[in-house]
């Protein structure tokens, strides 16, 4: 079993502690299903720790606005990845800001 990329505080440890459970108990079956894309438990942990990894490295802000626009399988990574390094997530919607500037025109 993978390592988390920091330790986590207690909070974190309750997503992140039943995502590595599941990633060695179960790793074929299926965490994400948006009905486009299917992700299994091994491949969600081990995305969601590289991902972090990279965070890290490039000592990414504190706070982190995320795309809430693009899919949900690769929000749901991008937001435990974030989450899994100790930082914040914040979510916006490219898509309305588009369109609220539209309709304000």
């Amino acid at each position: 079993m993978s390592r988390l990329v920091t330790p986590l505080p207690h909070w974190q440890r309750l997503v992140h502690g039943p995502l590595a459970h599941w990633a060695q108990q179960r790793p074929d079956a299926i965490a994400i299903d948006d009905g486009q894309q299917r992700i299994r438990f091994a491949d969600l942990h081990a995305a969601v720790q590289e991902q972090a990894q990279a965070l890290e490295a490039q000592n990414a802000p504190h706070t982190r606005l995320l795309d809430a626009s693009q899919s949900p399988a690769a929000l749901i990574t991008d937001f435990l990845a974030t989450n899994a390094c100790g930082r914040c997530a914040a979510l916006g919607d490219k898509a309305y800001s588009s369109k609220a500037n539209r309709a304000a025109a």
